[in-house]
């Protein structure tokens, strides 16, 4: 299968991405204040590199098996990465802030319910992983998403907030995530 220039563009966009973002946490010495975020960022840069490898190797069996199989440490980096910013956010001081752990949790569970919902609302289209791969994806990037803007809501509510590089990557990391 020939790929056209804007499949070649697509793909060297999604390896430089991370690539970028990676480099920048390695450089401004922040991976060892989000390490989640880190590794999340460096599965991100190394899986288009292995799926590329895959598809210019002919292996097409490995190559639907390792796509399948990211989904699920994709998902669950996702969500480290939504509880280690709560964590240097709502624990500024290595406790919990007044009411913020309780305040998290009830907002978490209720943005999590109601992001089940939406997902087991849409029709995808037909097949079975299609349709599982849409409501996993779906269902990850909405908890993200809402537990990010709760953590910001509460942090702002709670007065916990600070500005610096960690608040940078929630506000982007929130926006990335609405878009996907």
């Amino acid at each position: 299968m020939k790929l056209t220039t804007q499949d070649d563009v697509l793909w060297a966009a999604d390896f430089l991405a991370p690539v970028v973002v990676l480099l920048l946490l390695l450089w401004r010495r922040l991976c060892k204040q989000v390490p989640a975020f880190t590794c999340w960022i460096a599965f991100e840069a190394a899986f288009p590199i292995i799926m590329f490898a895959l598809y210019m190797g002919g292996a097409s069996k490995w190559y639907a098996r390792v796509y399948w199989g990211s989904l699920w440490p994709a998902a669950a980096l996702q969500i480290a990465f939504a509880l280690e910013i709560a964590r240097i956010i709502l624990r500024p001081a290595g406790t919990w802030g007044r009411g913020a752990r309780g305040l998290f949790v009830a907002v978490g569970l209720g943005w999590a319910a109601l992001a089940a919902l939406l997902t087991w609302w849409i029709t995808p289209p037909s097949g079975i992983y299609t349709a599982w791969d849409l409501r996993a994806d779906l269902f990850v990037s909405l908890v993200v998403c809402e537990l990010l803007v709760s953590i910001t809501v509460i942090a702002n509510w709670l007065r916990l907030a600070r500005h610096g590089p960690v608040l940078a990557i929630v506000e982007a990391m929130t926006a990335w995530s609405a878009v996907t």
